[in-house]
């Protein structure tokens, strides 16, 4: 499938390169087959989603932003409390709330202080926590019993449920003669014969340059697995979720496959050809297994940028589009990466997050008959 791609106008040689990952985005057609500490999780598995507002959500956890100052932390019970030095009734009223809602433990949005730490300030991503409910508890209720602490104007700014979403499908299929929609020239793919041209004109680019080795892609998905054609280019990441380094592919190679089509190693003969040849992959994971949560595509997503990253991929489709998210976006625009994100593969006029932010490249699929795929996400950006 092609793609049908928004984007800033660019004219740099950096905007060419970066334009060179950015084209090959979502949902795209073909990709590698696959072959090869941060700080600990609290808990791994959440619960069965809820619904609020007919959107999947966290069952088990909650979003709190902290009012300024306000730390949390277990008294000598073990109880988990807001402390504040300007509040004195901030740890009783806490208290009570948060064994209301079965508060059983939290932890930092942030897994380490966002290297720009002002901005981080401003838009208040470092008093973002997740709150971990105890076993049994009702999220709804939860959520109830804080928001009415915050409606106090106390020691808490914000409560908001989690959005459950996650990865964008990707078919894999293994010769670049099937990648048509790099090179389309009315070659039958499947069975359906294309239209000539309607692909992302990647050979002319290959004319100007295979990519830049400096280039470094943070790939927000499920992984990547050592393979040949990846050789020697990937960088050592990070499992958000599961809060370690090992970032093998959880998702059936999902990542490994996007990475394949990012970069896999060109004209040497062997499988695919990627978008850019040479450049760096960053392996971010934020799910387990194939789904996770906006909380941990945040949480990565800061910690991308805050690497350097130069383009940020992400081939995920969320849908009830967070604040801690929405800030994330926010802040690694502001470092400069360069964000791509899937407008959704559920054939809907509903933009995925965090595509639907006009800090993103929104990126939707198109047949090689250059008509939309009938799985595809389209129409306007709501924001």
């Amino acid at each position: 499938m092609n793609h049908q791609i928004s984007a800033p106008p660019q004219t740099t040689a950096r905007a060419l390169r970066l334009w060179l990952a950015a084209a090959s985005l979502a949902a795209a057609s073909v990709a590698v087959p696959a072959h090869g500490q941060v700080a600990p999780p609290l808990i791994v598995d959440d619960p069965a989603p809820i619904q609020v507002n007919g959107i999947d959500c966290a069952a088990g956890h909650l979003m709190v932003q902290l009012a300024p100052g306000v730390s949390i932390a277990a008294n000598a019970k073990g109880e988990i409390v807001l402390r504040s030095p300007k509040l004195a009734r901030v740890e009783r009223d806490s208290r009570a709330a948060f064994a209301a809602a079965r508060i059983a433990s939290s932890k930092p949005l942030l897994i380490a202080p966002a290297k720009d730490a002002a901005l981080a300030s401003k838009l208040g991503l470092d008093r973002w926590h997740r709150v971990e409910l105890a076993p049994g508890a009702d999220a709804l209720k939860a959520h109830a019993a804080l928001s009415a602490l915050a409606k106090r104007g106390g020691p808490i700014a914000r409560v908001e449920f989690d959005g459950q979403g996650g990865l964008a499908e990707v078919p894999n299929d293994p010769s670049f003669n099937l990648q048509w929609n790099m090179l389309n020239t009315g070659q039958s793919v499947l069975g359906a014969t294309g239209t000539p041209g309607a692909d992302v004109r990647v050979a002319s680019a290959w004319d100007v340059t295979h990519g830049d080795p400096n280039l470094v892609i943070a790939v927000l998905d499920s992984g990547i697995d050592p393979h040949p054609q990846l050789a020697g280019r990937i960088l050592p990441g990070i499992n958000v979720p599961d809060g370690t380094t090992i970032t093998i592919d959880e998702c059936s190679g999902h990542g490994t496959h996007v990475s394949g089509i990012l970069a896999a190693a060109g004209n040497d003969g062997v499988g695919i050809t990627g978008m850019t040849w040479n450049a760096k992959l960053l392996p971010v994971v934020i799910v387990n297994g194939c789904s996770g949560f906006e909380a941990n595509v945040a949480t990565g997503l800061i910690w991308a940028a805050d690497q350097g990253a130069n383009l940020v991929n992400m081939s995920l489709q969320f849908y009830l589009g967070g604040t801690p998210l929405r800030d994330a976006v926010i802040y690694a625009h502001a470092q400069g990466a360069v964000m791509c994100a899937a407008t959704g593969n559920n054939g809907n006029g509903n933009i995925a997050a965090p595509a639907r932010w006009s800090q993103t490249i929104a990126v939707a699929a198109t047949d090689n008959r250059d008509l939309r795929a009938t799985f595809s996400n389209f129409g306007p950006r709501p924001m």
